[in-house]
């Protein structure tokens, strides 16, 4: 479980890193119910042609304003080709050099389908952040 928390962290890490915002559709106010239908909808009954995940989403909401703060849509194209430039570059983490195959692991994670990667809540902001 650790190995896949970490792979998660670098995932965000290096997106984060990347500093592009691609232009999508907006995400609905609702969007942990839309999350939990993507889920849904892509269960184990679904053909897996139809599991494909297609964005990378990012949202931060101020929770006493309840309005968007931040609000990412990548392709997830975008991600395999990044990770396609980025093929041999050593990263950091708290300054210790490491090996990540950025795109064994974003094979993994397209194999996966579309999930919530991870939600965040407190106080002020909550962050939300999944394939769809």
């Amino acid at each position: 479980m650790k190995s896949k928390t970490t792979a998660m962290c670098v995932l965000i890490g290096i997106l984060a890193g990347m500093g592009s915002v691609a232009a999508a559709p907006a995400v609905e106010k609702n969007d942990l119910q839309i999350i939990r239908k993507a889920v849904r909808d892509n269960g184990p009954d679904v053909p897996s042609d139809m599991k494909e995940v297609k964005w990378f989403r990012v949202l931060v909401t101020d929770n006493r304003t309840n309005k968007d703060k931040v609000r990412i849509s990548l392709p997830f194209a975008l991600l395999e080709a990044v990770s396609k430039i980025a093929a041999g570059a050593e990263f950091r983490f708290d300054r210790k050099a490491g090996d990540v195959e950025l795109g064994a692991l974003l094979a993994e994670l397209k194999k996966i389908g579309p999930m919530a990667i991870i939600e965040v809540h407190d106080e002020n902001e909550t962050i939300k952040v999944w394939f769809e």
